[in-house]
């Protein structure tokens, strides 16, 4: 291949300036990303750094792949795992394998360094490439809806179902909430619980004109048996909506406590690459897991 693939120096004006044309030229956009809006939506705040890897052609930026760095715990032992975003080809530089490469070489990267493992919910562009060329594997995305009503804790929720945490791989949800809060304060909300909570956005949806207000759930941290009833009924009280839709990983283990899940339809499944983690672990990863949210 003709050109090197490398860190970027975020810190670079002008490889700040060439990465966010870079993006609009690869998504045809009508507007550009303000200087330091790529940096600040990566900074997570974990204790391994976010990074973005450059495609540089007779040092032109011809493509990028941003890797969100997340603390994960996994049998009381911490791991970073880094969520796969921000990914763009030049067009007048596609079918040179920019984005395959900067991946594979991510690959190396990370497993030298300790990362535990790569993720993310790719577009449909990407997704075919994920798990047919980079050996990625996919979990199902599933999807559940919550119906403001009397007793929807108890009707929605099994109460006494106990999540089997033995080889889980958990998010540090404190840790994501916080970036996602940072990233858009007013947007981001919260409810607690005793020492659980649940966080994620509003919006609004209208179906035959009628307009419907919904809870998007980004995360929730359980810390007791039973608490999941408290945050539902806490969201419906706090935003008056009339749905909570969930969006979680097929291999969250704490998704037997809500009673009926589907898998969602119109979004691609979860991908996941080992790089240091032990076999057969179950990931509970959820919708506010990624860059989008």
């Amino acid at each position: 291949m003709n050109y090197i693939i490398e860190k970027a120096d975020l810190a670079n004006a002008e490889t700040d300036l060439q990465i966010r044309q870079l993006i609009k030229a690869a998504f045809k956009d009508d507007f550009l990303h303000a200087e330091g809006h790529i940096v600040r939506n990566i900074a997570s705040n974990a204790s391994r750094p976010s990074f973005i890897l450059i495609a540089k052609e007779n040092n032109e930026i011809i493509g990028c792949n941003a890797f969100i760095a997340n603390d994960f715990f996994l049998n009381s032992k911490n791991y970073v795992g880094y969520q796969s975003c921000w990914t763009a080809t030049h067009p007048n530089h596609q079918g040179k394998k920019v984005f395959v490469n900067i991946i594979n070489e991510a690959k190396k990267i990370l497993l030298q360094e300790g990362a535990g493992f790569l993720y993310g919910l790719p577009n449909d562009n990407s997704y075919p490439i994920f798990v047919k060329k980079l050996d990625f594997t996919e979990y199902d995305s599933m999807f559940s809806r919550i119906i403001s009503m009397p007793f929807a804790g108890k009707i929605f929720t099994n109460n006494s179902y106990q999540p089997l945490l033995h080889d889980a791989v958990e998010i540090d949800e404190e840790q994501l909430y916080e970036h996602k809060k940072r990233q858009r304060p007013a947007d981001i909300l919260r409810v607690n619980h005793n020492n659980s909570f649940i966080w994620g956005k509003l919006e609004k949806r209208k179906k035959y004109g009628i307009e419907f207000s919904f809870f998007i759930v980004g995360g929730i941290k359980l810390s007791e048996p039973g608490s999941l009833q408290g945050l539902i009924s806490g969201v419906f009280k706090t935003y008056k909506v009339r749905f909570i839709d969930i969006v979680s990983c097929s291999l969250n283990t704490n998704n037997g406590i809500i009673k009926k899940w589907k898998k969602a339809s119109g979004l691609n499944g979860f991908i996941y690459y080992n790089l240091n983690m032990p076999d057969n672990i179950k990931l509970n990863l959820m919708f506010g897991s990624i860059d989008v949210f």
